[in-house]
């Protein structure tokens, strides 16, 4: 192989490499959405300037309601979101699944809600 072709080979790989991380990055904003039997879980995630996401989380359920509001950020295969409240603060680990995402909440959150409803759950992109 000539040395041009391998400089072609090597800039295909890495552009493609970026076009799937920048990919990859842009598949997280959206709104989503889960309801079922009266619970309701909703999602608006929205990609920032700088590069951070605003991240949006609703839950409620007859009983139970909470709200969480953060800044987010890519690590990983992963959007990790930090919200505050007052004194509080709660941590969203969000996962690409194929028709959405999956919230995982850290310690802390049952502060952004009541004890009869969580964040935790998988959403589809609405």
């Amino acid at each position: 192989m000539t040395r041009t072709m391998t400089q072609a080979c090597t800039f295909a790989a890495v552009l493609c490499g970026l076009t799937l991380v920048a990919g990859s990055a842009a598949a997280f904003e959206g709104k989503y959405v889960f309801n079922d039997g009266g619970y309701s879980q909703e999602a608006i995630i929205t990609r920032a300037a700088d590069g951070s996401y605003k991240v949006d989380v609703y839950v409620g359920v007859e009983g139970c309601s909470g709200a969480f509001t953060g800044v987010g950020r890519i690590e990983g295969a992963d959007l990790v979101a930090d919200g505050k409240e007052d004194i509080y603060a709660c941590r969203l680990v969000i996962s690409k699944t194929r028709t959405g995402v999956t919230i995982k909440e850290g310690d802390g959150c049952l502060a952004f809600h009541g004890a009869s409803c969580e964040f935790n759950g998988t959403l589809h992109k609405r």
